[in-house]
């Protein structure tokens, strides 16, 4: 974690989620420390107090260029003096006592003692038998109460407080001498290691929220710091402050989970001791006890199931929740990092099962939540991370969330990638070569973990181990290692361990990409691919040459018995510069970066040669969306339709508001910035239509023109949510009325330009297509089984098609009867492309009406596309034989026959001859 970075957040930004991760990160030792100084573990609470609300009021006198932990040190050491002061200014103990009240100096033997009596608690908590793991975890660090733990862990609450009293026992046991001593105020069970700390400074912000609801924030301010006591008048501030972001921005989620029953509005600091404990829940009696459990239960649970592929629950896996931006147009982010904030993690309960609360995302706005998903990640020692993807509701209704996700119980081949200095690598991609010397490799679908580790199950058909596991990283280059040759099939579940993949980070090239005024040009998406020598003097052939379907395939070849890049995608730094590293020694590479209009611009680039400067002579718009309470919408899906002044286009094309030339360029993928802004690349002289085309928002653009020798400028849109919706209930049936299940379908709105696509996906149980913005729809239906011919996966029955109509608070209702038909498909051989055939045309014979048809693309598996149609009946026909003839403009009639067969596509072979 990087502390400094987060702490700098929230001096700068007041983001409170920073601000968490940083007393999540430091409580516990500033706890162990406060302990060394105080020894009273009541005077500990209140100095870690004391000390965190003053480095949030003290932000600004923080100097950055030094670690946050030994500044926030210093402050405790402060606080504990001038607390000293305050009692012998009192005269509240006895002057025999005064001698032993001295804060002793904070040297960093000290500091070394806290962190290593903290970790020594930790690592003996994590050593102990599993029951008494995870009670003692929630109890003493995350701060549960034995109800609480009895109701996550689905145990009675008997049993979780002997768990807990048995497992202190074992914990006191367990370690040092020393530690127990220091740590003996917290070893009994009535307090926790972090939770308890962080819960108290929420807690007094809490206290004094009735005197800032009569008393604003600046006269706190000035209230606390012209009292004789400055540290009182400092917590103040400090609290009046946090109670104010409260407000604002709403508490964090891991706030909210650890915090204790409300004490009284007008308790101190020095007054907390006297407050009277609240009854605990099992002393109540039963009506009480069940409105406290109904009191405490969230609107919005979410449980997370973890299972073996034979759907046995599996205990002690790690599961991460937290919440980011959709994602869906970022092009320089992975799904789920844009705007992340940690919502909950820990371990899998014996029955499989985690359990957290997402309320604290019912406070935000609609736009925030549709634009937003919850993602789930679980994982566990020797399996691959299974993530799974929730979206949040546009209502705040109560409801609950579940996610099940199944894990592998067996590998066969581990490892960790590592850099030259053996340090590990995340997220480099593993590749499956299968013979040595063929270059040949096949992309594995799997990334290193944040250690570096790798776990593959076996990608070999055989069961043999053969070939080599290659890893990948755009900056720190390539790595790989042979598996083992072996005469007999590896033993079951036995793993193979392959060791370090070492990425040596040699043969780079470097460079910055800049914009035609000098400034850096940051955080875009580049690409690097290996050229021809020959062409390297021509830029239109380099530029040309990212346009080759070559160029999309595996990034990895052998050259010269060397494992190699031959095509890259990374993003570039903020500043604009970037490294590309396991290239061919002394190859020529091309880097460019592509503008918003689809074009690259382009540099030539030499393996170990001076850097490169590519300069882009473009306009970078920096397009900032938000919502009508300023909230930043990272994951709204936006649109950018630009075009030439000097092109000139039909009438019709003309949209809405929008100048008299129709767009040439319509975008809805971009890089954001560090701010989360989106990047629109534009050449100068474009004009702009600048919007967002989601569902959940009103429509709203802006114009924007692209002035030449302007290289920087910014816009906002705010959106306002959509607030008309209705639902579609839609039932396919089978000639006997009973539930057809094998269709998909595509909805367009024909009043906006939204689109939901439902191919390739389960369809609900019970038909229903909730909150559809109200207005006219197309929906089209595709009815019958898959059939092989990718990417477009058409139906092998029929396509129905009509025009309908959503009502505000209303259900549309669709009933479509399908029969058993079959589609036919012709395989034409023909001198030029299908595609260049002019006027081509599909008739029936005798009749001789014509017959819809669509083309087929081709496919880059080259057994499916010697075998796969180019055209297809566009409906399906009736089980029988059918004749047709196909023309073209310039080439001689053909004809042909076919026996259609129900539920299946047959296909036919057209030879077309010139006339």
């Amino acid at each position: 974690m990087d502390l400094e970075r987060d702490f700098a957040a929230w001096t700068d930004r007041r983001d409170p989620d920073a601000l968490t991760r940083v007393f999540d990160a430091t409580a516990g030792r500033l706890l162990l420390l406060a302990l060394h100084v105080a020894g009273s573990g009541a005077t500990a609470e209140d100095l870690v107090q004391a000390t965190f609300l003053a480095a949030m009021a003290r932000g600004s006198t923080w100097d950055r260029r030094r670690q946050l932990w030994p500044w926030l040190a210093a402050i405790l050491q402060n606080e504990a003096r001038m607390h000293w002061r305050r009692q012998q200014r009192r005269r509240e103990v006895g002057l025999e006592s005064t001698a032993d009240m001295t804060a002793p100096a904070l040297d960093p033997a000290r500091l070394a003692a806290s962190d290593e009596a903290f970790a020594a608690v930790v690592a003996a908590i994590d050593a102990l038998p599993l029951p008494y793991r995870q009670v003692l975890r929630l109890r003493l660090v995350h701060g549960l109460q034995p109800i609480e733990i009895a109701r996550a862990l689905e145990l009675p609450v008997g049993t979780v407080r002997a768990q807990v009293h048995r497992g202190l026992t074992q914990l006191r046991e367990a370690l040092p001498a020393g530690v127990v001593v220091t740590m003996g105020a917290w070893l009994t069970g009535d307090g926790t290691l972090l939770a308890q700390v962080r819960a108290r400074v929420v807690a007094e912000a809490t206290a004094l929220q009735a005197g800032a609801a009569s008393t604003s924030a600046g006269l706190w301010l000035a209230g606390g710091w012209i009292m004789q006591n400055k540290t009182v008048g400092l917590v103040a501030a400090a609290a009046a402050l946090l109670l104010w972001l409260g407000f604002v921005l709403g508490w964090p989620s891991g706030f909210r989970a650890a915090e204790p029953p409300r004490p009284p509005a007008n308790m101190t600091v020095g007054d907390r001791g006297a407050a009277r404990p609240e009854p605990a829940p099992e002393q109540l009696d039963v009506v009480q006890r069940r409105a406290v459990v109904a009191a405490n239960e969230p609107a919005w649970p979410l449980v997370v199931t973890v299972r073996t592929a034979a759907g046995e629950p599996i205990a002690g896996a790690n599961v991460q929740v937290w919440v980011a931006a959709r994602g869906h147009s970022i092009d320089n982010q992975t799904q789920g990092e844009g705007m992340r904030e940690d919502v909950a993690m820990g371990l899998s309960a014996a029955d499989g099962t985690f359990r957290c609360a997402l309320d604290e995302f019912r406070s935000r706005t609609p736009l925030f939540r549709c634009t937003s998903y919850v993602f789930v990640a679980v994982a566990r020692a020797g399996n691959a991370t299974q993530q799974d993807v929730l979206g949040l509701p546009r209502t705040t209704e109560p409801r609950p969330f579940t996610a099940e996700l199944e894990l592998r119980s067996a590998f066969d081949i581990v490892g960790r990638v590592v850099d030259g200095s053996g340090a590990p690598v995340a997220d480099a991609r593993l590749f499956w070569q299968p013979a040595a010397g063929e270059d040949r490799f096949l992309d594995l679908s799997r990334r290193s973990h944040a250690d570096g580790a790798f776990y593959l199950a076996s990608p070999f058909g055989d069961g043999q181990r053969t070939g080599r596991i290659a890893a990948v990283d755009p900056v720190l280059g390539v790595g790989s290692a042979a598996l083992p040759a072996s005469e007999s099939p590896p033993a079951v579940a036995a793993a193979l361990d392959l060791g370090n993949i070492v990425l040596d980070g040699k043969h780079a090239i470097r460079g910055q990409v800049v914009l035609g005024d000098g400034s850096a040009l940051g955080s875009m998406s580049f690409f690097v691919h290996a050229i021809d020598a020959t062409v390297a003097k021509d830029p239109e052939a380099v530029r040309r040459s990212f346009y080759d379907q070559e160029h999309q395939r595996t990034p990895l070849r052998l050259r010269h018995g060397r494992l190699v890049q031959v095509v890259v995608r990374s993003t570039v730094a903020a500043d604009g510069s970037f490294v590309c590293a396991g290239l061919e020694p002394e190859g020529v590479y091309a880097v460019a970066v592509r503008d918003t209009c689809g074009r690259m611009i382009s540099a030539v680039a030499h393996v170990g040669g001076d850097p490169v400067r590519v300069v882009v002579d473009r306009q970078l718009l920096l397009l900032d969306v938000r919502g009508e309470g300023g909230e930043l919408l990272r994951g709204a899906n936006v649109v950018a339709e630009g075009f030439d002044p000097d092109t000139k286009s039909p009438a019709d094309r003309i949209r809405p508001g929008f100048p008299d030339t129709a767009p040439v360029v319509v975008a809805r993928f971009f890089p954001v910035d560090a701010q989360g802004r989106h990047m629109v690349l534009s050449p100068f002289g474009y004009v702009w239509r600048l919007g967002s085309f989601d569902e959940i928002a009103l429509p709203d653009f802006v114009r924007h023109d692209a002035f030449p020798g302007v290289y920087r400028a910014e816009r906002t849109i705010t959106l306002r949510p959509e607030t008309r919706f209705g639902s579609l209930h839609l039932a396919v049936v089978d000639e006997q009325g009973d539930p057809y299940q094998e269709f998909d379908f595509d909805l367009r709105c024909l009043d906006r330009d939204i689109q939901r696509n439902n191919r390739r996906v389960i369809q609900p149980a019970d038909g229903m297509y909730r909150e559809l913005p109200a207005g006219r729809w197309r929906l089209t239906v595709n009815m019958g089984k898959d059939l092989p011919y990718p990417p477009y996966w058409p139906k092998a029955r029929n396509v129905d098609e009509r025009d309908i109509v959503i009502e505000d608070g209303r259900t549309t209702e669709v009933k479509i009867v399908t029969t058993p038909l079959g589609r036919v498909g012709f395989r034409l051989r023909t001198d030029v492309s299908v595609h260049q055939l002019a006027e081509l045309c599909v008739r029936s014979e005798p009749a001789g009406g014509e017959i819809a048809f669509q083309l087929l693309g081709e496919s880059s598996d080259d057994a499916v596309r010697s075998r796969a149609p180019q055209l297809l009946t566009k409906h399906g026909l009736r089980s029988e034989k059918h004749w047709f003839v196909i023309t073209a403009k310039g080439y001689q009639p053909a004809h042909c026959e076919a026996e259609v067969v129900a539920d299946r596509a047959v296909t036919v072979e057209v030879e077309l001859v010139r006339q």
